[in-house]
């Protein structure tokens, strides 16, 4: 039985490692000296301020220096818990008879031992059964594995294993702890210190009276204590030494974004870029005839040498918004220095497909990872009534093309979506839609509405909305999925009207994140309706009045870019459940609705205040960040 938070401490055991992959070389900066002692003794001090803790095992992957400083000086036992290795049966039954076993993750030394302790009080009052786990930590052991679980874990390993025996299970019951989970009634704790992750129960427990206070609380403490700097010190040490750059910045970004922070020192996870303003098409439900057109490129061959911080990036989108990428000369050479200087980016590109040559096809087919084609027609007749401009069958030559250089090189490469942007003048073509779309190896049909609210100086008149005709659209979504469905394409689509959804990007969704980590994670380089370069984070389409120009992308600017006083606003009132009407109107507001109307005064209401941080940012002045 687990002793009750009356009684005496649980008993504990540790496991500080493994020392694996990345972590070899965090592993030996453990006797790196801060404050006066190397980061592993910070190490066992914190440990030993953890009631009940009575065994410390350090794997004997780990670097040979640090194992033997752990052995001699702070007197922990040694075990790989391997295939062949041995454990003295003393060691067993401690690790055996302990009511938690903590699995320490080596890089953070500065884990908090309130705040184990009290992890565990909650686990042992209403977390029954519960691993408790999460990304990487320095407040909390990476796993608190409860006791009662191990016996059946272990025996449904070993008999996996088989002559593997009782240490690789393990050994593997470790290595899967942070996935293991017997569904308890409610998440005990979170791992993280976002208010919303943080449970009455657990509050209880705790001692605190709200959510916000308790939260709040608990993230000044830590602030003060030293830890949170701490840690990103140590992930963007891990950043710099690495070979995987991308890994780093993501697990660094995660940690802040978790925190809620709003001065960032990872850069974005997601960009996206438009490269030019020049568009070969004239689609009826576009913007692009009132737009102020530059033939110069925003972002050439050139100017890929030069953007060193995409070795932090993941992913990279090439277009969207206004402009066509593949419309921009050169586009053939800039694709190929970015792949062979970034080969880690998972990169996409967004086209209407008119300028999709069989010399493209050749250069995507196993290089590009996802290709979306703004098709919007199964005809050549309705395609020109709606793109405004002849070349569909240019553009079904150029996805054939595509798909005969994936079936020589056998590559999955591109995934291929056809889009398409259903009105009253579309829908009707959407089942065939997607029998084209099969016919020419797309993986997935995606469907958008026509949005005047953005899309307000277009052609198309606002009696086209399927809005003014939803019983009908409904009905051809149903044909449209069904028949996707029976070619095993994969179909995406907004909800039907009949359905009662969220709304998420000022539109009906499914889904509808809580809460939007868009600031922290995604960053748009577009061009605006004036021909201007601009930053933004979502989907929204307000106007944020961050400009840029080439040489802000160059060096440290892109960090100074990415922490704008407009930026750190939106992640302040993310962070703190006070949104910004920007957010509440993402929310809150359907802007695919000919209708709706709050886009305007959204936007009359924040432009004031995004001029002047905009204005202070350029005259690195106080910054003076706006809290609604």
């Amino acid at each position: 039985m687990r002793p009750s938070q009356n009684e005496r401490p649980p008993r504990l055991a540790a496991i500080v490692g493994p020392f694996t992959g990345h972590d070899e070389e965090r592993g030996a900066s453990l006797l790196r000296e801060v404050f006066g002692k190397p980061l592993i003794r910070h190490l066992a001090d914190r440990l030993g301020r953890v009631p009940g803790l009575a065994t410390v095992v350090i794997q004997d992957n780990s670097p040979s220096d640090v194992r033997r400083y752990a052995a001699t000086t702070l007197g922990w036992h040694q075990s790989s818990f391997g295939m062949r290795s041995a454990i003295r049966p003393g060691l067993a039954a401690s690790l055996l008879h302990s009511h938690y076993l903590l699995r320490i993750d080596p890089r953070f030394p500065f884990l908090d031992p309130r705040l184990t302790e009290r992890t565990i009080a909650a686990l042992a009052g209403n977390g029954e059964g519960l691993i408790q786990s999460g990304a990487p930590n320095p407040l909390l052991p990476s796993a608190i594995i409860p006791r009662e679980i191990l016996p059946k874990a272990l025996w449904r390993l070993l008999r996996q294993r088989g002559r593997g025996g009782l240490l690789a299970a393990a050994r593997e019951l470790l290595k899967r702890a942070g996935r293991l989970r017997a569904a308890p009634p409610a998440p005990a704790f979170a791992w993280c210190l976002r208010t919303e992750l943080i449970d009455e129960p657990l509050l209880e427990s705790l001692g605190g009276s709200s959510t916000d206070e308790a939260a709040l609380t608990a993230a000044g403490q830590l602030a003060d204590s030293g830890m949170i700097t701490q840690a990103r010190e140590r992930f963007v040490e891990a950043r710099e030494g690495s070979a995987t750059p991308n890994y780093w910045n993501r697990q660094l970004n995660r940690f802040e974004r978790t925190l809620g922070l709003e001065e960032l020192l990872s850069y974005p996870p997601d960009v996206a870029v438009n490269l030019t303003s020049v568009c070969n098409a004239r689609c009826s439900f576009c913007n692009y005839g009132a737009v102020k057109a530059r033939a110069e490129p925003f972002l050439g061959p050139d100017d890929i040498a030069s953007l060193d911080w995409l070795r932090y990036v993941d992913k990279l989108g090439l277009g969207g918004g206004i402009g066509d990428p593949l419309a921009l000369r050169g586009f053939p050479e800039l694709f190929r220095r970015l792949v062979e200087r970034h080969p880690h980016l998972h990169t996409r590109v967004i086209t209407n497909g008119i300028a999709l040559s069989s010399q493209l096809a050749e250069l995507f087919a196993g290089r590009l990872d996802r290709l979306r084609v703004s098709l919007n027609a199964a005809s050549a007749e309705s395609w020109q009534r709606i793109m405004g401009v002849n070349g569909f069958d240019k553009v079904i030559e150029g996805l054939r093309a595509l798909r005969a250089a994936k079936r020589r090189l056998r590559t999955a490469k591109p995934e291929v979506s056809l889009l398409i942007v259903v009105h009253r003048g579309s829908l009707e073509e959407l089942v065939v839609f997607v029998e084209l779309a099969h016919e020419l190896g797309a993986d997935e049909v995606h469907v958008s509405h026509f949005r005047p609210g953005i899309m307000a100086q277009c052609d198309l008149p606002l009696s086209e909305s399927l809005y003014y005709d939803r019983e009908r659209c409904d009905r051809w979504l149903k044909r449209a999925r069904r028949r996707a469905g029976e070619l095993g394409l994969r179909f995406d689509a907004p909800p039907l009207f009949a359905e009662a959804v969220g709304c998420y990007e000022a539109c009906r969704s499914h889904r509808v994140p809580d809460p939007c980590g868009a600031p922290w994670s995604q960053c748009f380089l577009v061009v605006d309706g004036d021909g201007r370069r601009q930053l933004s984070h979502c989907c929204v389409d307000i106007d944020t009045r961050i400009g840029y120009g080439r040489e802000e992308l160059r060096g440290d600017g892109m960090i100074r870019l990415w922490n704008h006083p407009t930026l750190r606003h939106f992640r302040r009132t993310l962070a703190t459940g006070q949104l910004s009407p920007v957010c509440r109107y993402c929310y809150r507001c359907d802007g695919e609705n000919p209708d709706e109307r709050a886009r305007e005064q959204v936007d009359s209401e924040v432009s004031a205040a995004f001029d002047a941080m905009s204005t202070a940012f350029r005259n690195d002045s106080d910054p003076c960040i706006w809290a609604p």
